[in-house]
């Protein structure tokens, strides 16, 4: 239970941070979780920042997480990989909001 949450936190961390970015664009960010498909509403040079992470490996958590039903539980490998994905994707989202200045 303890690597589902991580997986699903890694998931939020990640999604949110997106739809900043979308919002500081001054793009309105939709209602889904699909890391990729956030990514891609970004302006080209922006969105291929993201083209390299393994964004659908963090999204499936995004249901998987929250709904497991009968899947197999998260392992540690599970988590430790969605928290480096997350925390890749922060990585890409912070400078970009640190240059834009406060708003």
């Amino acid at each position: 239970m303890v690597a589902r949450g991580a997986c699903v936190w890694a998931h939020q961390a990640a999604e949110k941070a997106l739809k900043a970015l979308l919002v500081l664009r001054d793009i309105d960010p939709p209602k889904l979780h699909d890391l990729d498909r956030l990514a891609q509403r970004l302006p080209d040079d922006e969105g291929k920042a993201f083209g390299i992470l393994q964004l659908p490996e963090l999204t499936r958590w995004s249901i998987e997480g929250r709904y497991p039903a009968d899947l197999d539980e998260a392992t540690h490998t599970d988590a430790v990989t969605a928290i480096g994905v997350a925390r890749q994707v922060l990585d890409v989202v912070r400078p970009r909001v640190i240059a834009a200045g406060p708003h």
